[in-house]
């Protein structure tokens, strides 16, 4: 797997990054939030693509796995 982050800043916002403030924690903050979601993103689409994609598994209920059909009321 590759994970490719740009980031566009100005010279001045990456000195801001490196000395300790405000801007390095909502930084690391929304870095960490980015990456989070492309995690999830990946694992959700992996197991779509094994578990409720695969002609092996329909019809059939996998524990611990609720199709999104079985939680409407």
């Amino acid at each position: 797997m590759k994970i490719k982050i740009e980031v566009e800043m100005t010279p001045d916002e990456v000195q801001d990054l490196f000395i300790p403030s405000n801007k390095q924690k909502e930084f690391v903050d929304a870095l960490y939030k980015a990456y989070i979601d492309a995690m999830s993103k990946t694992v959700s689409g992996a197991f779509n693509k094994v578990v409720v994609e695969n002609p092996f598994f329909k019809g059939r209920k996998v524990k611990g796995f609720k199709k999104k059909s079985d939680n409407l009321d």
